[in-house]
């Protein structure tokens, strides 16, 4: 079966812990990281899809 995430947004509450469950149950490795003093984003792949960056972080 084939599948692809477009694009979607979990909010955690253990980033170490949910990272290492998407890398082991889906193949996803952290691509990018995002810190701030509000929130953290991290962008996860699968070496198959192109990074996409949105408009408002490249200001």
């Amino acid at each position: 079966m084939n599948f692809k995430f477009a694009h979607n947004n979990f909010n955690v509450l253990d980033l170490d812990k949910s990272l290492s469950f998407y890398e082991e149950a889906l193949g996803l490795k952290e691509v990018r990281k995002i810190e701030n003093e509000a929130f953290t984003l991290v962008y996860l792949g699968d070496g198959d899809i192109l990074y996409y960056r949105p408009r408002w972080l490249l200001a």
